[in-house]
């Protein structure tokens, strides 16, 4: 009925309406298809967002478990803090995976420390530390330089001679194994012949090392031994694989 009414009104039109309206259909595709676009952008120029758990720092563990979560907009990973050493004897925290460590043969860890210059009492930022120029600049208005890992743990500088130092160590010995015998008596054979191995080598090198213990300053718990790399400068630990526990966090 429409296209009748559509023909009366415009005779000269030979094309009925619903001719009309496909011919229009086609021409407005045509002309969409030659309109330019917005290209989407790159993958890089993307806010990406991800969900990370929050950084660890390195004071954290003075005021329990890092918590909560925060976004971050980067697609590169986020370093964090996943795990604690703790020693099985007094729970002191020793130190942590925010930091590089490297196992020893089967009995020991060495664990990356260096010297930094914060104000004191100030959070450990352990990657902004000051330069040697800014350090002489700022140590007289309240600066001070310490030892990454000491400072966070709260370790506590001890003193041995080699006499008590070997007294502290048989004791020592026989309470990690005592302990393993519970928690894992398959490992009690490799921590008696690694720490026999171990013992030996620190005697040895007696006067390199320095002495500290964990924040309660038990002295049945765990002894850390500081030495520095080949340099002269650049300060390691050395901890009993089998006297500290793994605590996630």
């Amino acid at each position: 009925m429409f296209d009748e009414v559509y023909a009366k009104t415009f005779p000269e039109w030979s094309l009925s309406f619903f001719h009309f309206m496909v011919l229009d259909f086609f021409f407005c595709a045509i002309f969409i298809s030659f309109t330019p676009h917005h290209q989407p952008l790159p993958p890089r120029f993307h806010h990406q967002t991800q969900t990370h758990p929050r950084k660890y720092r390195h004071n954290d563990h003075l005021q329990g478990p890092p918590s909560g979560f925060y976004t971050v907009s980067s697609p590169l990973p986020q370093p964090m803090l996943t795990s604690l050493q703790q020693d099985i004897l007094t729970e002191d925290e020793i130190f942590s995976d925010a930091y590089d460590f490297k196992e020893i043969d089967d009995i020991a860890y060495e664990v990356d420390c260096k010297l930094i210059t914060i104000k004191a009492g100030a959070d450990v930022d352990i990657g902004a530390n000051a330069s040697a120029e800014e350090a002489e600049d700022t140590l007289e208005d309240g600066m001070i330089t310490v030892n990454d890992v000491v400072y966070s743990f709260r370790l506590q500088s001890t003193t041995f001679d080699k006499k008590s130092y070997l007294t502290y160590l048989k004791g020592y010995m026989k309470a990690v194994k005592a302990k393993l015998a519970v928690t894992n008596p398959a490992r009690v054979e490799a921590f008696e012949k690694g720490a026999q191995a171990l013992a030996k080598k620190i005697v040895g090198g007696f006067k390199d090392y320095e002495f500290y213990v964990g924040e309660s300053m038990n002295p049945d718990g765990i002894v850390l031994l500081l030495n520095y790399r080949e340099d002269g400068i650049t300060p390691f630990f050395t901890v009993w694989k089998d006297g500290l526990a793994e605590m996630k966090v």
